[in-house]
């Protein structure tokens, strides 16, 4: 924003996204948009798409292509462009371009009855039978610009909609429901003065008012499962994208929740960063800009982050030197104190983890792990605990190493030694389908045991889940397409028996 106006910047790769993220408008059929836009003279269009769908998480690419959309806006400085498409294909089902003018330029569409009208300046310049996303309900919106294009929103109004003075303005992350004072499982932790956590995908975040609710009526700790991660958060090396990120904490604000976030150095990164030919100079000032921006931005209200993630090897406890780990092949394993570092610079008060998977019980991960942390703590570094993924169920058979429940506890017991605190911070435990009352009784018995093991360890501070339900787990994934059922909460919300196992344990029982 700058003086009151939306700039849009095309940036390398130019925008073309749904900012889902954003409010929506819920609109009747007769709805009216009007937006006062002005371009820049370099080639290429700037302007406002909608929408009234969303993305499916599998087919996002296809979606883009082909959903019923219409386009208002700017081609070159002054021609203007409108695009409507029916949803039956990749060509606009009708297209206007006409001469605009130069400087701030007024466009406008309009509904009436199965016509569409379109005006550019107040004065009617076409009009088709097309109806596009115009049909009434949930109306979403984002940018349309060019590479090396601007856009400057200087108006956009939207109004005949559901809401009597206009269209209605839904935020997309409304409140969860009242929890009341049934008993849960956040009741329980924090009897026992545990956190109980899940992790919530963006999406769910914004549109699943169902699982908002169970989130805050059973956890007392909110993991942003996919936000907080460069590839979201910085997709331009001029540009953050907090949206997402400020909604989370919002969200587990105005519901009493802590908030676990990172990851602030991953192998998951945009392709800027990895394909940037940076100096190990330039790419230590920018680890240390982002950490320190993002930690900054959220100072006092992150309880937890994730500094460094999985940078061990799977098979040999090595750090991970391939050409996904840009941090360790270009900077060296220092990079990880200097992670730390720059994180409690920027806020003192938060807990600093170093998170890694399939390192719980002994075993070579976790031997490496541990004189690694043992190091850490030894030149000063300020790291306060380790993330135990707990993958478990069918990350078992990967890797190959397994180990006993047994040794878990030992585990924590000698980091505790060091200083060090434990969070177990994704635990999910998929099934092979179908899933029997059988395996769900295993299931149960599974994090009945890693909750009772973390129970009895004073430094292990929360046990969260990977997701809120199994229809909405964040460790969906293709590489286990024979495998269900990971969580606490069926695809129905229904609390599962490791629901009622972790519950007991809680209660004492």
């Amino acid at each position: 924003m700058a003086d009151g106006k939306l700039v849009i910047a095309g940036g390398t790769t130019g925008l073309s996204l749904l900012n889902d993220y954003a409010l929506r408008l819920q609109t009747r059929e007769d709805v009216a948009i009007s937006i006062t836009v002005e371009a820049d003279t370099t080639p290429g269009f700037g302007g406002i798409q909608f929408w009234n769908s969303l993305p499916p998480p599998e087919d996002a690419a296809r979606w883009y292509g082909t959903a019923a959309k219409l386009v208002l806006g700017l081609s070159g400085g002054d021609r203007v462009q409108v695009q409507v498409y029916d949803g039956t294909g990749a060509t606009p089902a009708f297209r206007y371009n006409g001469p605009g003018r130069s400087g701030p330029l007024a466009l406008s569409v309009q509904r009436e009855g199965d016509t569409l009208v379109f005006r550019v300046a107040g004065a009617e310049v076409a009009r088709t039978k097309v109806l596009g996303p115009l049909t009434g309900g949930p109306l979403f919106f984002g940018p349309a610009v060019n590479t090396g294009k601007t856009l400057t929103v200087h108006r956009f109004v939207v109004t005949g909609g559901a809401h009597p003075r206009g269209a209605e303005i839904v935020r997309a992350v409304a409140p969860a429901a009242p929890a009341g004072a049934a008993p849960s499982l956040r009741t329980g932790a924090a009897a026992r003065d545990r956190l109980i956590g899940a992790a919530v995908t963006s999406r769910s975040l914004r549109w699943n008012q169902q699982l908002r609710d169970v989130a805050a009526r059973e956890f007392n700790l909110l993991n942003a499962a996919d936000v907080f991660q460069w590839n979201t958060l910085r997709p331009a090396r001029d540009q953050y994208r907090f949206c997402a990120e400020d909604q989370h904490v919002a969200f587990a604000e105005a519901n009493n929740m802590r908030v676990l976030a990172g990851m602030l150095a991953w192998t998951h990164n945009p392709a800027w960063l990895m394909e940037g030919k940076f100096s190990r100079d330039e790419l230590i000032a920018i680890l240390r800009e982002y950490i320190q921006t993002v930690v900054g931005r959220y100072r006092g209200r992150v309880h937890v982050w994730n500094v460094v993630n999985e940078p061990f090897d799977v098979t040999n406890g090595s750090l991970l030197k391939g050409e996904e780990q840009i941090w360790t092949r270009l900077i060296g394993p220092e990079y990880i104190d200097m992670a730390f570092r720059w994180a409690h610079e920027a806020d003192p008060q938060a807990v600093l983890l170093l998170n890694e998977h399939d390192a719980e019980g002994f075993n070579g991960k976790s031997e490496a792990l541990y004189e690694f942390v043992k190091g850490m703590r030894a030149r000063g570094v300020p790291i306060h605990g380790v993330g135990m993924q707990t993958h478990w169920g069918a990350r078992q058979k990967f890797p190959k190493q397994r180990f006993d429940l047994a040794t878990v506890a030992p585990n924590m017991k000698r980091l505790a030694e060091l200083g060090l605190e434990v969070y177990i911070t994704e635990m999910d435990v998929p099934l092979q389908k179908p899933a029997t009352p059988e395996q769900l009784a295993a299931h149960a018995q599974t994090y009945r045991q890693m909750l009772e093991v973390c129970l009895a360890a004073s430094n292990c501070k929360a046990l969260s889940v990977f997701g809120v339900y199994d229809g909405d787990s964040a460790a969906q994934d293709l590489r286990f397409p024979t495998y269900d059922a990971p969580l606490l909460f069926d695809q129905e919300y229904r609390p599962k028996p490791a629901y009622e196992a972790l519950a007991e344990v809680l209660r004492g029982r």
